[in-house]
């Protein structure tokens, strides 16, 4: 096989239409021989990050709303790679799943910038008919309103899909999640799980409502919620510290110190960089692998990164890979001391 830096010419000038009729006939068949999976699937995706990430794009992502699609876009195509059903073979196995996703990756970006050409009109009444929103095992979900949810295993939250204009914020969950609610006066936010309403206007917080237990557990860690019926009955309030169970046939509820810390412990097992710098990154890599990462200029600390790995075993290697993958201008090496070292000149 050729010099891999010049197969990787070859395939990205391929994708540019700028290669003659014998380079064509060359790149399909080494394509039909299976020799270039591995460039052709990385050259795919680096274009998708880079178009993503270009000024172009983002002069026509206007609303935060939008920015978030795109940053989505960008993070299920690192889930794809980091997805244990796509590594049979080899660390590259999983190449050309993303090549062969860039038709459902061009229909996103169009997705993102089609409403910027639409008529008022037309945006009203696409606005009337959003579809409620499901999220379903462990995700990490950003809400439009810079509200942040991590769902646990097994669990199960719903929305309409908009917050009302003048009203409340309202989700309904199944199972366990950590609430970190953007605070709102004039808009409380309510979460409704097995018959009990959480109300709050910005906290951050846990709650325990599997359909097997016999009681809904709000524990806070931030901030303070009340807990009722959703209707006339109050249960309580629950101030940082504090746990309030409440049973789900009987109605009663009892109140106790915890360390919230430690009930919300099994966020721990995610690592989540929400539009995270990478000096914030570098920060939270030392902290879960216990390693020192270091940054070859001060420009490389500001670069932004969106990515969340829900996969406990997940290792060092791994995330780095994907890392400087979505930035394609920042490379990483490992010395000899265990210290992770990134270069580069930009992020992009």
């Amino acid at each position: 096989m050729e010099d891999k830096t010049e197969v990787r010419d070859l395939v990205r000038r391929y994708l540019d239409n700028e290669v003659t009729r014998e380079e064509r006939e060359k790149v399909l068949n080494m394509l039909a021989s299976g020799e270039i999976d591995e460039a052709m699937g990385e050259e795919l995706f680096n274009q998708q990050m880079q178009y993503l990430d270009s000024p172009d794009l983002q002069e026509v992502i206007l609303s935060e709303k939008e920015k978030r699609r795109a940053q989505k876009v960008k993070q299920d195509m690192l889930e794809t790679i980091l997805d244990p059903t796509y590594k049979s073979s080899s660390r590259w196995s999983s190449w050309w799943m993303v090549a062969s996703a860039a038709a459902v990756i061009f229909a996103a970006i169009w997705f993102v910038e089609w409403p910027r050409t639409r008529s008022d009109a037309s945006v009203a009444a696409t606005e009337e008919t959003v579809p409620e929103q499901v999220y379903r095992g462990r995700k990490f979900v950003h809400l439009e309103d810079n509200s942040t949810i991590i769902l646990n295993e097994g669990s199960e939250l719903r929305h309409s899909g908009r917050f009302s204009e003048g009203g409340t914020r309202e989700v309904s969950l199944v199972g366990e999640a950590y609430f970190d609610i953007a605070h709102d006066a004039k808009k409380p936010f309510i979460i409704h799980s097995n018959g009990v309403a959480i109300k709050v206007l910005g906290t951050a917080f846990n709650v325990k409502a599997y359909p097997d237990q016999k009681e809904v557990k709000v524990t806070v860690t931030r901030g303070l919620v009340e807990v009722s019926d959703g209707d006339k009955k109050v249960y309580g309030q629950v101030r940082p510290d504090e746990e309030l169970a409440v049973n789900v046939t009987s109605g009663e509820s009892e109140a106790k110190v915890v360390k919230a810390e430690e009930v919300k412990a099994w966020t721990d097992k995610f690592l989540i960089f929400d539009d995270a710098n990478m000096e914030e990154a570098a920060e939270i890599l030392h902290k879960r692998f216990q390693v020192k990462v270091v940054f070859g200029n001060d420009v490389l600390k500001k670069c932004r990164i969106q990515a969340t790995f829900l996969n406990d075993q997940i290792t060092l290697t791994e995330v780095l890979d994907a890392l400087t993958l979505s930035l394609s201008g920042i490379h990483y090496t490992q010395q000899e001391d265990g210290t992770i070292l990134l270069t580069g000149t930009a992020c992009y």
